[in-house]
């Protein structure tokens, strides 16, 4: 088998955001489903305390972990203060840092513009 890509996602969203559902989610499933895809993903989300998962999302979680998904849960905070939202930048960056280190040389970033 050839080397997989390795790709970090890192996303300004939850990672069952309704506004990413239908795109990224369907991309990443379906390189998950199939065994000889050549790329394996690493992603970074901001999760709300708010908005756990359901247990239907957890199992997912966990099926698509078994597939080979790397999963960096950060947490989002709600406020919307200048030093809130460097803490958030901040851990992003620092979550980036270990999968660029572990060799996952390919990064893209997804967001909405949704307040």
């Amino acid at each position: 088998m050839s080397q997989k890509t390795r790709l970090v996602i890192f996303m300004y969203n939850r990672l069952f955001d309704p506004l990413i559902q239908r795109n990224f989610c369907l991309y990443m499933k379906s390189y998950l489903a199939d065994p000889n895809a050549s790329v394996r993903f690493h992603v970074i989300t901001f999760e709300d305390p708010r908005h756990p998962l359901t247990e239907e999302q957890k199992v997912l979680v966990t099926e698509w972990q078994a597939q080979g998904l790397d999963w960096t849960a950060l947490t989002w905070h709600a406020e919307m203060g200048l030093m809130q939202k460097l803490r958030d930048v901040m851990s992003g960056f620092a979550a980036v840092v270990r999968p660029r280190r572990a060799g996952h040389r390919h990064i893209a970033a997804l967001g909405s513009v949704a307040w």
